[in-house]
């Protein structure tokens, strides 16, 4: 047990802050590899896929990547911040704290500042995925400018590029532009064109030098320099918040959490660390899975404050089944 004088005294105030981002960093480093073996079996498909060239896959690794960031910096503090109020505990720290009229929100506070670090970290994750998920659009651009330049790479081998989530196809010639090609959404034809720009929201469409093969055979052929399709249906959604108000809901409520996570296994002195991840993990998991819900449908701002409200309910949920389950569990679990 290391001395209180070392914990509290002078600049010691720092060593339970210290021992917090520690141990946030390696949560956040298993979280975070997890996500990426996750991410990599989803693109894997893509990677190995012979009509789909590797390059094409970047974008979407960039976008798992920043998405798989945030999620990590969300739930990795409260869990580090509940790991190390149990390790507090479990060396009767925390006991001696409370004995010398330290309080669990006094013990919390100074941690305030390295909570509020990890926040700031969350904040720059989510503005970038952020400025993704409010415009799915920019990672269908990339994909169809990814996908175009290595067709010209390969053009001389008559190869054919497929552009995956926008579902076309570029196809290159060695004495001429590739054109991009794909069946009509409605069927009974098929299109071509030089190039095609994706608005963000996904709903329109810029093609140029469009080409229209209709009937099933292709017998009427309509052409056109420049032609813009409004109106559509997208196959993809974007985020309800701007890229700002997401940063904010999501740094603010990881910082919440871990700092309500702490305080909570310091006042129930709970000592075991698989009690204090029940305590420390819920709340993420419940947030996230609200926003992911939300994100889902057309919903107001005002209507993800259920996220943090959500997290911070089950953190006291888990809590209360972490008592219980303390008090039921074995002599050896209650060390």
């Amino acid at each position: 047990m290391a001395p209180i004088s070392r914990l509290f005294g002078g600049g010691g105030s720092r060593v339970v802050a210290r021992r917090a981002a520690l141990a946030t960093a390696r949560v956040g480093l298993a979280i975070l590899g997890l996500v990426l073996l996750a991410g990599t079996v989803r693109i894997l498909p893509w990677i190995v896929a012979p009509h789909v060239p590797f390059r094409v896959a970047l974008p979407f690794a960039r976008a798992l990547f920043a998405v798989g960031l945030e999620t990590t910096l969300v739930a990795a503090p409260p869990i580090g911040w509940a790991f190390c109020a149990a390790a507090l505990v479990e060396r009767g720290e925390a006991r001696a704290l409370f004995a010398t009229g330290t309080s669990p929100a006094g013990i919390v506070r100074t941690t305030l500042f390295a909570a509020l670090g990890f926040a700031l970290l969350t904040a720059v994750a989510s503005l970038v995925s952020g400025r993704e998920a409010a415009a799915p659009g920019r990672l269908a651009r990339a994909l169809v400018a990814e996908s175009r330049q290595s067709c010209g790479e390969h053009a001389a081998g008559g190869r054919s590029a497929y552009v995956p989530f926008v579902g076309l196809t570029w196809l290159c010639f060695p004495d001429a532009p590739p054109r991009l090609a794909g069946r009509l959404p409605t069927g009974g034809g098929s299109f071509s064109a030089r190039d095609l720009s994706i608005s963000d929201d996904l709903r329109s469409l810029e093609l140029a030098d469009l080409r229209l093969m209709l009937g099933e055979k292709g017998t009427i052929t309509v052409r056109a320099q420049q032609a813009h399709v409004r109106g559509l249906a997208p196959w993809g959604r974007g985020s309800n918040l701007y890229a700002l108000q997401r940063a904010l809901l999501l740094s603010l409520t990881g910082c919440a959490m871990a700092l309500l996570a702490a305080g909570i296994v310091l006042t129930r002195s709970i000592a075991h660390r698989l009690f204090s991840l029940l305590v420390g993990g819920a709340g993420p998991i419940a947030s996230l899975v609200v926003m992911s819900r939300l994100e889902q449908g057309d919903h107001a701002p005002a209507a993800y404050l259920l996220v943090p409200t959500a997290g911070l309910a089950c953190i006291f949920g888990a809590a209360a089944l972490a008592s219980l389950a303390h008090l039921r569990a074995p002599a050896w679990m209650r060390v």
